[in-house]
């Protein structure tokens, strides 16, 4: 993960992470560049201690630092999101699925 955000220019840096609750996805921009992620393409969600990773295929998958929330509530709130959208797909912290 360090060796993929050092290579990225300064603008690309500049990662932010859009969910919506009632949303059929969420949206990440780096840069000049915009990527839709649909909840269908999700296949589960794991939740470690630093990330979230979320996992499209058995080759693709993407990691979400935790540092990235603006505020401790923001963790719940995602987690809340997260529940919702991909149910038992989704293995979190301090949850029994």
């Amino acid at each position: 993960y360090r060796k993929y955000i050092k290579d990225l220019s300064d603008s690309e840096k500049n990662i932010h992470y859009l969910f919506h609750k009632n949303g059929d996805g969420f949206d990440l921009v780096s840069g000049k560049s915009f990527r839709h992620i649909a909840w269908d393409d999700v296949r589960n969600v794991i939740e470690r201690p630093q990330y979230f990773r979320f996992v499209f295929n058995k080759y693709d998958s993407m990691i979400m630092p935790k540092r990235f929330l603006s505020r401790g509530s923001d963790a719940e709130t995602l987690k809340e999101i997260i529940i919702s959208q991909v149910g038992s797909k989704a293995k979190l912290l301090g949850s029994s699925s």
